[in-house]
């Protein structure tokens, strides 16, 4: 195996990785808005009561 394709393929590795982790980072981040969604919801409701 050539050198610049071991390169190749472990920047796809590292690429395939970053993803990964920027998708988690994505479901945690929606998470923690849909919380506020709520809590503002409430807040709201709280108001007009």
């Amino acid at each position: 195996m050539s050198i610049s394709l071991k390169r190749r393929l472990s920047y796809n590795e590292l690429v395939s990785e970053n993803r990964k982790e920027i998708m988690q980072d994505q479901s945690v981040l929606e998470k923690i808005e849909s919380k506020f969604e709520l809590k503002y919801q409430q807040l709201n409701e709280n108001k007009e009561a």
